[in-house]
């Protein structure tokens, strides 16, 4: 093989050499914007899941951040209605009841969450049963601040007792994110 002429060609080498061990991995964690500490915590998170039954990971993300690369599932939810644009609603997340009437009380929020849960709630089970580590799904707003947490914190209310007592983790990558 020639010596890469540039650092993308560089990459996509390293990639090509480095396909058999990414598809024997239990995780893949992209680095790209972790600092240190993150970086830790999601080894530590990760360690310890591989040490349990088979999990599933719900990552709330925001799109202008790019696409949490370990996903085994990605749904974008921008349809729904934004509290960013609510200028009492702006400061808070997600994870306020503000927030989640909001999102959740919109028709386009209320169907998309409705429609992620049947999906899920109709799939789990064959998921959770080929052998992988884990199932990481990541639901997507702009941001990832409001909508996508809203989701993904109803979500794992209603998955818990369709995932056959394995453990269900929530992440929200990009919540403190302006």
């Amino acid at each position: 093989m020639d010596a890469p002429r540039s650092v993308a060609e560089a990459i996509a080498a390293e990639r090509a050499l480095l396909s058999a061990t990414r598809e024997a991995a239990d995780a893949v964690i992209d680095t790209s914007d972790l600092t240190g500490r993150e970086l830790r915590d999601r080894l530590v998170s990760e360690a310890l899941e591989s040490e349990e039954r088979v999990g599933v990971r719900l990552t709330s993300f925001g799109y202008k951040h790019g696409i949490p690369l370990e996903a085994d599932l990605v749904f974008d939810v921008r349809s729904a209605a934004n509290p960013h644009w609510v200028p009492e609603l702006r400061p808070l997340d997600g994870r306020s009841k503000e927030i989640s009437d909001y999102v959740l009380g919109d028709p386009v929020g209320a169907e998309l969450t409705a429609s992620i849960r049947g999906y899920l709630q109709e799939t789990l089970a064959a998921y959770l049963a080929d052998g992988r580590g884990r199932l990481s799904i990541a639901i997507g707003c702009t941001g990832g601040r409001h909508r996508s947490v809203a989701i993904v914190e109803a979500l794992a209310k209603s998955l818990a007792g369709v995932a056959d007592g394995a453990p269900i983790v929530v992440e929200h990558r990009d919540i403190l994110r302006s």
